[in-house]
């Protein structure tokens, strides 16, 4: 059989592929593996991974929303749903509450998807796509609804009437994360311990542990395990789709079912495979990588000591790259915390079948989040910029050449390099050798930021705004951690519009500040960067009352404007006269009331930056301030349109990135 001890190399044929689709940089490694793949199996292996591609690798078709759907509930998430219709897996934002496996017809609206507003932004199309997911639609109306029967439901009826005790059940039953334990859930996340709360192959290891340990009581050892596995799919496949569970399960059944024909690693090729052929796009899906991942991790080091280190190494590139840190205790808290998660676990498993016992699950839960807290309150964290491919590559490389030389003296060297590489990385992403001025897109809004080299500072101007959700939360912490930034020195408002300081509040919240500067000051001085505020005549209109701030940063002065009216300009064009300006923040978004003809006069800049949302019912930035900018030959940089952009320099030279 040519395919069999070989499907691990079918699978990872099949993974380069889609990254080349993606980015043709992946051409450097597909081509000398596809000779590798060659010489390690055979010419007909080589027609079977082809036809797989091409299989893989289908058009897509464009899917439009009609104005009716109907479909089955296949997940509640609280503040959505996902309908299983004729079309398609449909994220539904819903007020009527519905429960798993209801059949609904209802009248939506089609809601447009975002694309990445930042460099290494949340990315919602792709995140779909990684879900099966072919639309996001608004419910106007239900017109009808049926409740059908659901074993989730069922269970779902027997859960504590207690807020916190429910949400934990439904979370280790369910695989549900509920708005009532979302706090801990953040502290488990930024503790980098949240996997051990989603259901996956140690729950379902513990649950066919429990189950065939009753079941052994009435049955023999083989029955009462047939037995536990046709109960654990019941219970799998009767409750929301949740990808570790499912690989969870499938690989227990199959390495039972098939291990006369394959072994471990090929039963997981196998479901790489037939899921990569379902979906191409769940590559891009954080719970498939880290399942399969770390299921693969844990068959390559089951014959080594310490495996759980190995494991947690394993996933740092991932968790760099979600979370931008690495907790510097989270390996010894998760180690630690592995056995109460599984008696947390099997408590759960308890109260459900005996509810007397919710007293004693309780105190369980508040024992948890005692220590959650009080770790949560000490965060000793290492901050990463966004990875790149070499350090990936890298990180990698020598991981599984230290796992490869096991037996050999030298193995050590390539920890060493290892260790090296992480600390390296650190280094670089906190103290980088060039500094950056930019704005952050924030839609309809200004956010500007400094970052000094060699950590001398790091400096935001106005924070944006915006009344539908928490801006600093989903956009600037994510876009400051991707830049390495843990900390903000200085946080100045230019005024109080809510679109220039309305995410200062949350930003306080959830992020290092050491000062807030809200007010006129003449000059600071902060590492290279020279801060010289020009002062005009106060004003009943607060847009005239906005900072007007002169930055000199090496070679290039910036003048950050805020949102001042052009008689604001012609006064500080009588009060300072011709100032020496090369990048410019365009006044209020753009607004044919501000960058008038005077300011032209006053300065001549070669880079204009203009913060500004998309479609915007101002109508910014104005026509004629595009036209002033263009008449003399200035860059423009626009949010709306390059999405974040900065001015990096590296000494004397500068550098435009948008």
């Amino acid at each position: 059989m040519f395919i069999r001890y070989h499907l691990f190399y079918y699978a990872l044929f099949l993974i380069l592929v889609i990254l080349v689709k993606d980015s043709w940089v992946f051409l450097i490694f597909l081509i000398p593996y596809l000779y590798f793949f060659y010489k390690k199996t055979s010419c007909m292996s080589i027609i079977v991974v082809v036809i797989l591609s091409f299989i893989m690798l289908r058009p897509e078709n464009k899917i439009y929303l009609p104005h009716y759907i109907k479909g089955h509930v296949v997940d509640c998430r609280g503040k959505y749903y996902l309908l299983k219709s004729d079309y398609g897996k449909v994220k539904l934002y819903c007020d009527h509450k519905l429960t798993y496996n209801d059949e609904i017809i209802a009248r939506i609206h089609p809601l447009a998807i975002r694309s990445p507003d930042n460099d290494h932004g949340f990315d919602e199309r792709l995140y779909l796509k990684s879900q099966k997911i072919v639309g996001k639609a608004s419910v106007d109306a239900i017109v009808s609804i049926k409740h059908h029967f659901s074993f989730a439901n069922i269970l779902e009826k027997s859960f504590s009437s207690s807020a916190t005790i429910r949400s934990y059940q439904r979370m280790f039953l369910l695989g549900y994360k509920d708005e009532g334990i979302s706090e801990d859930y953040k502290e488990m996340t930024s503790l980098s311990i949240v996997h051990l709360f989603a259901l996956s192959g140690m729950h379902m290891s513990v649950l066919f542990t429990f189950l065939t340990r009753i079941l052994s009581y009435l049955l023999s050892k083989k029955k009462s395990e047939n037995v536990a596995k046709v109960l654990m799919g019941l219970y799998v496949f009767s409750i929301p789709y949740n990808i570790s569970l499912y690989r969870a399960y499938l690989t227990l059944v199959g390495n039972g079912a098939l291990k006369k024909y394959f072994n471990k690693l090929d039963v997981l090729s196998l479901l790489v495979i037939i899921n990569l052929l379902y979906n191409p796009y769940i590559l891009y899906s954080t719970s498939f990588l880290f399942s399969y991942s770390i299921y693969f991790v844990i068959l390559m080091t089951q014959s080594l000591s310490i495996r759980t280190l190995y494991i947690y190494l394993s996933t740092l590139p991932i968790v760099i790259m979600m979370n931008h840190s690495i907790n510097v205790f989270s390996f010894l808290l998760a180690l630690l915390l592995e056995p109460f998660v599984k008696l947390f676990y099997i408590s759960t498993l308890l109260s459900i079948l005996f509810p007397f016992l919710s007293l004693f699950y309780k105190a369980i839960i508040i024992v948890f989040q005692s220590i959650l807290h009080f770790c949560h309150a000490f965060p000793v964290t290492l901050v990463y910029e966004h990875p790149s491919l070499f350090f990936i590559v890298m990180f990698y490389y020598l991981y599984f050449s230290y796992l490869y030389h096991q037996n050999r003296n030298d193995k050590r060297h390539f920890l060493a390099f290892l260790c090296a590489l992480l600390f390296i990385s650190h280094i670089h992403s906190v103290y980088k050798i060039y500094g950056e001025v930019g704005m952050i897109n924030v839609g309809q809004g200004d956010c500007s930021y400094i970052i000094l080299p060699f950590n001398q500072g790091n400096i935001l101007i106005d924070t944006g705004g915006n009344k539908d959700y928490d801006l600093a939360v989903s956009t600037i912490i994510p876009f400051l951690k991707s830049k390495g930034v843990d900390h903000l020195d200085y946080v100045y408002v230019s005024h109080h519009d809510y679109d220039h300081y309305g995410a200062l509040k949350s930003l306080k919240e959830h992020f290092p500040i050491y000062h807030v500067i809200d007010h006129y000051e003449k000059e600071r001085q902060i590492g290279d960067l020279n801060i010289r505020m020009l002062k005009t005549s106060k004003s009943e209109d607060k847009n005239d009352n906005s900072l007007v701030m002169y930055c000199h940063y090496h070679q290039l002065h910036y003048l950050f404007t805020g949102d001042i009216s052009s008689h604001k300009e012609e006064e500080l064009y009588q009060e300072y006269g011709k100032l020496k300006v090369d990048v410019l923040k365009v006044s209020h978004h753009g607004s044919p009331n501000s960058s008038g003809v005077k300011l032209f006069e006053m300065i001549h800049p070669r880079i204009a930056f203009i913060g500004v949302g998309k479609h915007n019912r101002y109508g910014h930035p104005g026509r004629v301030v595009i036209n002033r900018l263009k008449e003399r030959g200035i860059m423009i940089l626009r949010t709306d349109k390059d999405g974040n952009f900065c001015i990096r320099h590296y000494g004397n030279d500068y550098f435009v990135y948008r």
